[in-house]
């Protein structure tokens, strides 16, 4: 009788849980059996939606392709090919299908499409003479049925390894959605697991302290901090943790869900789905940002920020995840993370904080308000931030640094460990006047460090003394002047003889920025070379007809310098 009572107690607990997540968290209502897996292999994952990654979040499924290239993808639905993009950044070649119910499936890294679309696209390469390209079709141009190959799978683009990022998009929002909630039968039967659990004061904006960060530990069916009773020296508090998701055949994933306790009551919580690429920067403000750049990890925060859009949080008490310390008593805090499986991982500690706390007023000029416009101007470093920019309130810092390049100082701008929302105008003085036959010119050089020995650049322009450009971090930057054209290196010999399905390649490199613009003609006729990174390619076909031809490369920067090169080649 007493096994039968703990088992009844045991489930009625279990059903408690289940239900109090259920009403606390949105119903998902997915068809999540009718999707198939896109691979003919089984489904194994390198990443999952809602991962934090540099300035985004994962908006899909990173499908493990086996280390390989050129495995057959196969629609997971039935629909049509909405949408094809190519090019060298981001999702590389990518093909978009829209599906009845009201989703689009996405196939990004791509090496090839199936034959009569790959044919289309090449024939409106031509006609737009750009390899990269981005093309509605209409639903009866190319439908698919379920199951059908569609694409080989590559490693093209913004892409790492060989891999297939597929991603389940809300048709008419565009915005993404959680994957794993369309595919009920994939197995996962492991835990989450919290690594680190952070501390911060309510009282300060996150860009004005350090958090106190503690190894979580495993202490039975939950987890613990290092320190169980946290003492907080104010009279507000918020958390932040570092964790992981795991499944069979699959490797580190990111979490779905994260709720906030306070004694005993759930107050708070974010669940990680239906984000649009509009909003996907706001991941560094769920994230600590400034914890990353610092310390090379990502804590993920158990509040909302003040300046923070997304709309995934759950907010019941009204706090936004700050909790009200005030009374001088111990609270017992418990942070319960959620896989899509409903898996679950909870960390237990106290926190106490100090009565009649009175935080100390901001001395610090100038001094960023977030939700508010900021603009400053020492007559060196000038910014202009609109009310988006920042997420929190931040103590601004900004100074000039000598400099070995003529017209240059190395200028502050803050720190690159707070990030900024959008694109801002930043206007930064010369040391010298620069000649006006040099003001078409002007790089802007980066680096989040003060070593600008590898410094990224791009273009900028001069506007009545200054040199502006719209930018997107804090950090050191430089003026360098750009006079030299990108440089060709070719890969074949000039007058080679080359038969049909021969491969032609080059590489284009720039010295400050990037390059801007590649044509290549042979004889005046423009020919499709695909670009991976810096390497172009062309498989000779009948765009280049049988006999000598005259081929021209041409290459342009960010600052329109310009490199031309002729070679023959004799087509046999």
């Amino acid at each position: 009788m007493k096994n039968l009572l703990v088992l009844f107690c045991s489930l009625f607990f279990l059903s408690v849980s289940q239900t109090s997540a259920q009403d606390f968290f949105p119903k998902k209502n997915y068809p999540a059996t009718s999707f198939r897996n896109p691979l003919k292999i089984p489904m194994s994952l390198a990443g999952n939606y809602g991962e934090c990654r540099p300035n985004h979040f994962h908006s899909g499924l990173d499908v493990r392709t086996e280390q390989r290239e050129n495995l057959s993808i196969y629609t997971i639905q039935s629909g049509y090919v909405s949408r094809v993009t190519i090019s060298h950044r981001g999702f590389g070649t990518c093909l978009y299908i829209n599906h009845p119910g009201g989703f689009t499936s996405v196939y990004a890294h791509c090496n090839k499409f199936f034959g009569p679309l790959w044919n289309y696209i090449e024939t409106q390469q031509y006609k737009q003479k750009k390899w990269d390209i981005d093309i509605q079709l209409p639903p009866h141009l190319f439908p698919v049925k379920k199951g059908q190959f569609v694409a080989k799978s590559g490693n093209t683009g913004s892409s790492h390894a060989p891999h297939l990022h597929m991603e389940i998009r809300n048709t008419k929002t565009e915005k993404t959605l959680n994957g794993l909630l369309f595919y009920g039968k994939l197995g996962d039967g492991k835990k989450p697991i919290i690594n680190r659990v952070a501390v911060y004061d309510g009282r300060k904006s996150i860009y004005n302290q350090e958090p106190k960060v503690y190894k979580a530990i495993k202490k039975g069916i939950y987890d613990v901090p290092t320190t169980t009773l946290m003492k907080v020296n104010s009279d507000r508090a918020f958390f932040g943790i570092q964790a992981n998701d795991y499944m069979e055949n699959s490797l580190r994933l990111g979490i779905y869900r994260m709720k906030l306790l306070v004694d005993g009551q759930a107050v708070f919580g974010w669940q990680l789905d239906n984000i649009g690429y509009n909003e996907t920067r706001y991941m560094n403000a769920i994230g600590d940002y400034k914890t990353k750049m610092t310390q090379g990890f990502w804590l993920q925060l158990c509040r909302r920020l003040p300046n923070d859009k997304l709309d995934i949080y759950i907010n019941k008490d009204g706090n936004n995840g700050v909790v009200d310390l005030s009374d001088g008593q111990v609270h017992k805090i418990v942070i319960r993370v959620y896989d899509v499986k409903g898996n679950t991982k909870d960390v237990k500690f106290s926190v106490q904080g100090q009565t009649n706390y009175l935080p100390s007023k901001s001395i610090c000029k100038p001094y960023f308000k977030n939700g508010q416009s900021n603009d400053y101007d020492n007559g060196k470093i000038a910014v202009d931030l609109n009310k988006e920019m920042m997420y929190d309130d931040l103590c601004f810092q900004a100074s000039t640094a000598t400099s070995s390049l003529p017209y240059s100082y190395i200028y502050r701008v803050h720190k690159a460990n707070v990030p900024v929302h959008d694109t801002f105008k930043l206007r930064l003085k010369p040391k010298q006047a620069i000649p006006a036959n040099l003001q078409s010119k002007i790089v802007f050089r980066y680096s989040p460090n003060e070593d600008m020995s590898e410094a990224v650049g791009w273009g900028a322009r001069y506007n009545k003394g200054w040199a502006e450009a719209g930018v997107k971090v804090f950090g050191n930057y430089e003026l360098a002047i750009d006079k030299s054209p990108p440089a060709i290196s070719v890969k074949f010999k000039n007058g080679a003889t080359v038969k049909k399905g021969a491969r032609l390649k080059f590489i284009a490199d720039d010295n400050l920025t990037s390059v801007k613009k590649i044509e290549v003609t042979a004889d005046g006729q423009w020919l499709r070379f695909s670009r991976r990174k810096n390497n172009y390619y062309y498989y000779v076909d009948e765009h280049l007809p049988l006999g000598k031809h005259n081929l021209v490369i041409k290459a342009w920067d960010e600052n329109d310098n310009r490199v031309e090169r002729n070679f023959t080649i004799n087509r046999i």
